[in-house]
């Protein structure tokens, strides 16, 4: 009797479970998509449960979106595989277990050819809308299906996913390289496909590209320009900036041309036969006196001078002193003497008017002529 080798791991329930007894979904490191295709398709596989205790809430051991998802459109139960109360090591298990599944990338990209066919998406948007999938996991499928049918069949075993993919961005020339190599390669003997033989074709694809831009480098040959043209060059600038057309320039330099200089025989400023102390001295011009103006031949001191208008002086202001104290009477400075009346100052004597004005004399001079 064979010995059962299968390893013990609790049994799970397929149950319907309410929402409410669940726990909140959590998708750290994770984004969900799949809330369309949830509601167009309903829930396609069961989530895993778990018992945590007495009294608590159930854990979410795989399904966190598909959980998330019900909530949002509203349901009230899902379908589950409920398990009994777990380790944490058992926890950790079935989660790698149910995150090892890798997505089948030829088998995706085949489904989503089938999808596009039958007329459920016309553009990418609506593609992953059906499929409940990314747009950016969408347009990775789609450019797998440039790949003949056979090349995706070895997909997996003759080359990997990733070569696949990669073997699909190349340009058509290259890519039909490329598809014959993994043909060569699947009639080997555990013949593949593999990163070296992809570099390989990129290479000679490089190289195939520089050997073009290359021989596109042509060599330009200098531009010298004769100095005519240099010359028309700027005499047409210089007829552009004045205004005036090459034709109107041509006519005038046609019709006048420049003069020549004559050659002329050479000036002798002395006489043949003189010697420059036999010349006769010039005489200068007679020297013409004007009024006002002195001669050359007298000295300005021995001038007349002009005859200037006098200017009349204003009238002098009469102006009273107090008399002095040795010049007040003797009777006045006594008391009870009855004071003499001052009698009036007499005017100044009248000065000769000349034909020049003097200043006023200053109070100190008056005092002083008065003494």
């Amino acid at each position: 009797m064979l010995e059962d080798t299968t390893p013990q791991f609790p049994t799970p329930v397929l149950v319907k479970v309410r929402l409410d007894d669940i726990e909140e979904a959590t998708l750290t490191g994770a984004s969900n998509d799949s809330v369309a295709d949830m509601e167009e398709k309903g829930q396609q596989e069961p989530v895993r449960l778990y018992t945590r205790g007495e009294g608590q809430l159930l854990g979410i051991a795989d399904g966190n979106r598909r959980i998330q998802n019900a909530r949002r459109l509203g349901w009230t139960h899902v379908e589950a595989y409920q398990y009994p109360a777990l380790t944490v090591l058992q926890v950790a298990q079935i989660q790698l277990s149910a995150h090892n599944r890798a997505p089948n990338l030829i088998t995706e990209a085949r489904s989503l050819a089938v999808l596009s066919r039958s007329g459920l998406g016309t553009d990418e948007r609506e593609l992953a809308r059906a499929a409940g999938l990314p747009l950016t996991r969408i347009r990775k499928l789609l450019k797998l299906l440039v790949l003949p049918d056979d090349i995706l069949e070895l997909t997996g075993s003759v080359l990997s996913s990733g070569a696949a993919e990669s073997v699909a961005g190349l340009s058509p020339e290259h890519r039909i390289q490329a598809i014959q190599l993994i043909r060569q390669r699947a009639g080997e003997e555990k013949g593949r496909f593999t990163h070296e033989d992809l570099k390989e074709i990129q290479r000679v694809r490089d190289t195939a590209l520089a050997t073009m831009l290359s021989g596109l480098s042509v060599s330009m040959p200098v531009v010298t320009l004769r100095p005519v043209d240099q010359l028309a060059a700027q005499v047409r600038i210089m007829c552009r900036e004045a205004g005036v057309s090459a034709e109107e320039l041509w006519a005038v330099l046609s019709q006048h041309e420049a003069p020549q200089p004559q050659p002329q025989p050479p000036i002798n400023a002395v006489p043949a036969g003189s010697d420059p102390w036999d010349l006769p001295v010039p005489v200068p011009a007679a020297v013409i006196s004007t009024p006002g103006v002195a001669a050359v031949s007298v000295d300005p001191w021995d001038l007349d001078l002009p005859q200037v208008a006098a200017i009349p002086s204003p009238a002098p202001a009469e102006t009273t002193f107090a008399p002095a104290p040795w010049e007040i009477p003797e009777e006045v400075t006594h008391p009870g003497a009855a004071a003499a009346p001052t009698p009036p100052a007499a005017p100044p004597p009248a000065r000769p008017r000349s034909g020049m004005s003097f200043a006023p004399r200053s109070f100190g001079n008056v005092l002083g002529a008065r003494k």
